[in-house]
């Protein structure tokens, strides 16, 4: 059984103490009573008529300040249940409050096969991975979007995000996302009808809950993706070279847990909390306290691990301490405890290989004159995406060319 403590050290009396504990459960029930709603119906929510959490006292001995501590431990899965239907990660924010749900969004996990504690599916299809191949190299791509961005999810459905690329089922892509508004809930509902690409969960959609977009992109590979053997992350505005990827994929099977990413080195990142520099990207003091700089992590924009990896980043995810910046939480932070068990991942560095300016892998894409080498970009406009991306195709090795589809190869001339 899981418990929650908190400690406190500095209460100077039992009656302080006392009122201390009384405050925590009526909380508690605040929450509980007061931001009760309706939330959208998922597919593993139920039931639940929880009205309070359990909770266990221990008192230490009283020292000879007169500090006494006490640990007051609370069941996980009951507090699960009670909170359920809070917004606590946004859940049920309503337009007007989004901004403020998102910026307090807490997560807390149970050590259970759900996806994370208050996080709950929407939309998902589990029969997703079904027919990939088992023999080779097989990969699932998992991309962060918004459910505004219709036209950009379209645009990747017809480049390098398209399951049909290839003459063999090597891959397939779901589009992750946060709540939709209602207006348009009922668009994306018809997309994921059409499409079944679409793992959505009920959390706002916004920068401050992209570790819960990243968080239930890995428990839906690690539940629903087994036969994968890559994960790739990616952005809705990248352009990324499936191609160049896949080779690297061919040349790390020898490796069992491989990274390949554009790495950012331990103490080369720094971290930015004065608000007049950084927003939205402020990290609080209170957040990562005494460091200047993050971890090593893989810059967000896009990155590929291999599924033993996915299993344990998901597994390590369950007792870390929850960062709202996913790329530094699930490839600094969770990898660094992963690494703690696992010495020998595999990492291949693209920092050399990727670009933020989009003209600049245009213009290398468009010159045969010139080595392709970015293999990812972030490109938002779709005309430079189109084009980047006919340019690859015509580029191709007879090796490469050989493998895409009729109907991959008919969309592209």
């Amino acid at each position: 059984m899981n418990m929650y403590h908190l400690s406190c050290r500095k209460l100077r009396s039992l009656a302080v103490m006392l009122t201390a504990v009384v405050c925590v459960y009526i909380v508690l029930n605040v929450v509980y009573l007061n931001l009760t709603a309706e939330s959208p119906v998922s597919e593993n929510s139920k039931p639940s008529d929880l009205q309070s959490v359990a909770a266990r006292l221990k008192f230490g001995t009283p020292s000879a300040d007169g500090k006494v501590e006490v640990v007051v431990s609370l069941n996980a899965e009951e507090l699960a249940k009670l909170l359920e239907k809070s917004d606590l990660v946004g859940g049920l924010a309503v337009e007007g409050t989004k901004k403020d749900a998102a910026k307090s969004a807490v997560t807390v996990h149970n050590r259970s096969s759900s996806p994370p504690v208050n996080v709950s599916y929407i939309l998902h299809n589990p029969g997703l991975c079904s027919g990939l191949v088992t023999s080779g190299v097989s990969w699932v791509v998992g991309i962060y979007s918004a459910p505004e961005q219709s036209e950009r999810r379209k645009l990747l459905r017809e480049t390098w995000a398209n399951v049909a690329l290839f003459q063999q089922n090597v891959f397939r892509t779901f589009f992750v996302m946060g709540q939709a508004r209602i207006a348009q809930q009922e668009s994306i509902q018809a997309e994921f009808e059409r499409y079944r690409d679409i793992v959505q969960g009920n959390f706002v959609d916004g920068p401050r809950n992209s570790t819960l977009k990243g968080l239930l992109s890995l428990h839906f590979v690690v539940h629903y993706c087994t036969a994968a053997k890559y994960f790739i992350k990616a952005d809705d505005d990248n352009f990324l070279n499936i191609f160049s990827m896949m080779h690297l994929f061919e040349q790390s099977l020898m490796h069992q847990h491989t990274v390949i990413c554009a790495l950012w080195k331990d103490n080369t990142m720094p971290i930015l909390r004065d608000p007049k520099e950084c927003a939205p990207w402020c990290v609080a003091a209170d957040e990562l306290p005494g460091r200047t700089h993050f971890p090593q992590y893989c810059a967000g924009l896009a990155y590929a691990v291999s599924h033993e990896l996915v299993s344990a980043l998901y597994t390590a995810s369950l007792s870390a301490p929850y960062f709202w910046i996913d790329d530094v939480y699930i490839t600094g932070l969770l990898m660094s405890e992963v690494s703690k068990e696992l010495h020998d991942i595999h990492y291949i560095d693209l920092n050399a290989n990727f670009t933020l300016v989009e003209v600049d892998a245009e213009k290398e894409y468009l010159d045969k004159r010139k080595s392709i080498h970015f293999v990812t970009a972030k490109i938002r406009d779709p005309e430079i995406h189109k084009r980047v991306w006919k340019a690859l195709v015509n580029r191709l090795i007879p090796s490469q060319f050989k493998l895409l589809s009729v109907s991959a190869i008919a969309r592209s001339t």
